[in-house]
């Protein structure tokens, strides 16, 4: 197709690239040349995007591309060793991840700055896995994902524990994170489960901007203030010090 033809010919000089509304097997069209032989190595592009699949082409989608996201964007080792996009820094993903190896994250774990998931299933959605994630992104400056329907935990550690237990682990995020904007497109996720996550991330980056937005401010800033000044949460951080 003669668009992923003209892809493919700017490579060298493309800094920014987005997919919308294509079949999975469109998105590996773009990093091989035509006859699928030699690879096509991004070497300016800074931001990439992919939009909604087409579900009519659903029955051509490779079922494989929905892997588990977070192990995906942090394991090491990749399906080939080509590194596709040496310098990128935003990545957009609709509903789904496109590939089922970790190529897209391959190679820029020291560039990510801004990671948006859009109602995205298969995304690290408890507390535990964002916070892995962000250790694997040390540049990362923002996250927008979906988080998990239930209480915020690490490593079996939750309620009342888990304040005193992140604070003794600090030190763990780089400086340069410092947005976190929650989804909750159903609206069946408790308010109060997001509010925690974003008290908690606080304590592992002071500098993080907890309700950037007014529409969260309404939703969340409530019950952010309660944690703040709970007397179970001044307890916890007693405690770590």
């Amino acid at each position: 197709m003669w668009v992923f033809e003209c892809v493919r010919r700017h490579a060298p000089t493309l800094t920014s690239l987005w997919f919308s509304e294509r079949p999975t097997a469109d998105t590996t069209r773009f990093l091989h040349d035509g006859k699928g032989n030699a690879v096509v190595v991004y070497h300016n592009l800074k931001s990439i995007g992919f939009g909604a699949y087409d579900l009519e082409m659903d029955s051509e989608m490779d079922s494989d591309s929905n892997s588990d996201l977070e192990v995906l964007a942090t394991t090491a080792s990749i399906s080939e060793p080509t590194v596709h996009f040496l310098i990128l820094k935003y990545i957009f993903l609709e509903y789904s991840h496109p590939y089922s190896d970790n190529m897209l994250f391959s190679g820029n774990s020291d560039t990510l700055e801004r990671l948006k998931l859009d109602v995205c299933p298969e995304f690290c959605k408890p507390f535990s896995r964002i916070v892995k994630f962000l250790k694997h992104m040390p540049r990362l400056r923002t996250l927008h994902c979906d988080v998990s329907f239930n209480p915020p935990s690490i490593n079996g550690v939750s309620y009342d524990r888990l304040p005193g237990y992140m604070l003794r682990k600090r030190g763990t995020f780089e400086k340069h994170f410092y947005n976190f904007t929650p989804c909750n497109h159903k609206g069946n996720v408790p308010v109060r489960y997001i509010a925690k996550a974003l008290v908690l991330l606080f304590l592992e980056c002071p500098q993080i901007v907890l309700l950037k937005s007014d529409r969260f401010k309404h939703q969340y800033g409530k019950h952010v203030l309660d944690f703040f000044t709970s007397e179970r949460f001044a307890n916890a951080i007693n405690r770590a010090k």
